[in-house]
């Protein structure tokens, strides 16, 4: 139900979606691009799946580090948008590609969690009849109704 709400809402302010994988988005550019899938497992990105032997021999003068080709890959991913990069990710299990993220742009991160991106608005600290939330600053202005519950 939240994709099928999410979807005809983007629709409606004339956005469109494209799904593709990474290696399929070479060459493409969006004005916002979703990466999913960003957990520590063995289905992650970065996956934890083993290579076969094979594999090895194949690839002996590639990139010795961890994950190299899932790296490149990844900032393919990453350098697609026009705008803006969102990455899903289950709390407590992101990828370490998320960690490293994270450690080097904390702050920015932490700005960006603090804005909608679909009128630019900034959420700032409301009280309403059921407590205190995040409503964006653009509703007197375009009549945005975006609200984000505080964390308790």
């Amino acid at each position: 139900m939240l994709y099928c709400n999410l979807h005809d809402t983007l629709l409606a302010a004339g956005f469109y979606t494209y799904i593709c994988s990474t290696h399929r988005s070479k060459g493409f550019h969006a004005d916002y691009i979703f990466i999913i899938n960003n957990r520590n497992s063995g289905m992650g990105f970065p996956s934890k799946i083993q290579n076969p032997v094979i594999f090895e021999y194949l690839l002996e003068n590639s990139d010795h580090y961890p994950y190299s080709e899932e790296r490149r890959l990844f900032y393919v991913a990453l350098t697609r948008t026009k705008n803006k990069v969102i990455l899903l990710t289950l709390k407590n299990r992101e990828s370490i590609f998320v960690n490293e993220l994270k450690e080097k742009y904390a702050d920015q991160i932490k700005r960006e969690a603090f804005t909608y991106p679909l009128c630019g608005g900034v959420l700032i600290k409301k009280n309403g009849q059921y407590g205190t939330f995040f409503g964006c600053s653009n509703y007197s202005r375009n009549g945005c109704r975006f609200t984000r519950n505080l964390s308790k």
